[in-house]
């Protein structure tokens, strides 16, 4: 099935998207970007989990494009499956995240009472030495623990990371401005008293700036906590 679904990708890619996804994933080879638009994927992905033995093909461990991988992890979240049994595809799924556009794209949200199960499933690869482990458990986060009952633990997890990959900072930049719109006071007191990198500390507070959702006396403000 995989060499079926990798000849339709093929036929189907577009040349002038394959440049410009290639300049926005700088760290991957542009030989395995073929250029093929995400929803045109998801579609795939959600009629593979339709009429196919979708366990099959993730059982095909190949993946030659990342527009391949972009379809297993698709199938991984469109599956009937259980919080545990999604867990356990994930486990298996995280190890072939290597670029920031495959990991924000895959990662997905679940009901409230299945976060307590995601929240212990991402502990290890937050705590992990590998970007895209930790990019992983970032985005996690952000699209499931922005909220009062995990804040205090997402702050105190985001400054005991020390790695120093771009895409790990940035996710962590990125998750605290969402973490400022959803929960200001908590948030404006984390940053004015935080042990982050300069770098992470001041990119956060410039996505803050940047949004059309937070006044124009509060991002003042914002500007006088910025580090040199």
């Amino acid at each position: 099935m995989q060499i079926e679904i990798r000849e339709k990708l093929l036929q189907i890619s577009e040349p002038q998207l394959r440049k410009f996804n290639a300049k926005l994933i700088p760290n991957i080879d542009s030989n395995r970007i073929l250029g093929i638009r995400l929803n045109v994927l998801r579609t795939m992905a959600k009629e593979i989990v339709k009429k196919t033995d979708w366990q099959a093909y993730l059982a095909e461990n190949e993946d030659v494009y990342i527009e391949e991988t972009f379809i297993r992890g698709y199938i991984i979240n469109y599956a009937k499956i259980s919080i545990e049994q999604r867990l356990m595809l994930t486990s298996a799924f995280v190890p072939r995240i290597d670029n920031w556009a495959v990991c924000d794209s895959f990662c997905f949200k679940v009901k409230n009472n299945e976060k307590p199960l995601l929240w212990e499933f991402i502990q290890p690869y937050l705590n992990s030495n590998k970007p895209y482990d930790i990019r992983f458990g970032t985005i996690e986060i952000l699209n499931n623990f922005v909220d009062n009952q995990y804040i205090s633990d997402v702050f105190e997890i985001f400054e005991k990371i020390t790695n120093s990959d771009y895409y790990v900072r940035m996710g962590i930049a990125w998750t605290l401005a969402d973490c400022f719109i959803k929960l200001p006071e908590q948030t404006l007191n984390f940053l004015q008293n935080n042990n982050l990198n300069a770098w992470t500390h001041n990119k956060a507070i410039q996505k803050i700036i940047e949004s059309r959702r937070v006044d124009i006396e509060t991002k003042d403000f914002l500007r006088t906590l910025k580090r040199k």
